[in-house]
């Protein structure tokens, strides 16, 4: 099954590893901070985090997905972001095994990126997004997914083989 990392990070910025390199963000709680790119604002930061909900939201699109089942949710007790309690009130109510889409979808996926929860956000055909550290998603796709041959979205798309890299084996 092909997946797609999909990250903020050029991959010219990438060692042999594969690892970033660059000086860059990797959480909400860097706002304030100073990065190559300069200051991260409030701004700034809902900027890519909107990129991140469009490009999880263009995959499910091209793979034919319309919910997801929130599935191994994990809640992380106190986090406090420098954007205040947004998406409170769906913290509060999501559960395991819940069926997802639109604004609630939307509002996990920012909870994730916020790091004030994790879950992985299962679909039909095989069809998942995982969430990583320092600001990674993973989404697999259903075999035969047409995918646009430009992308809309100011992010980084790539591809490879197999499960998500939070999977064992």
């Amino acid at each position: 099954m092909p997946g797609y990392r999909i990250t903020k990070y050029d991959p010219k910025k990438r060692n042999r590893m594969g690892h970033f390199v660059g000086n860059d963000w990797i959480s909400v709680h860097d706002i304030g901070g100073v990065f190559d790119s300069g200051t991260l604002t409030v701004a700034g930061y809902r900027m890519v985090e909107d990129d991140y909900v469009k490009s999880a939201r263009l995959l499910m699109v091209c793979a034919g997905i319309l919910e997801l089942s929130v599935e191994e949710l994990g809640i992380i007790e106190g986090v406090v972001t420098p954007l205040g309690d947004e998406y409170s009130n769906e913290l509060g109510n999501i559960q395991t095994g819940d069926i997802v889409s639109g604004d609630i979808l939307e509002a996990v996926i920012r909870l994730a990126l916020r790091e004030q929860l994790w879950c992985r956000l299962i679909g039909s055909r095989g069809f998942y997004i995982d969430f990583g550290h320092d600001y990674y998603m993973y989404v697999g796709l259903p075999e035969g997914t047409e995918l646009p041959r430009t992308w809309p979205i100011r992010m980084y798309f790539e591809r490879f083989d197999g499960d998500s890299p939070l999977r064992p084996e």
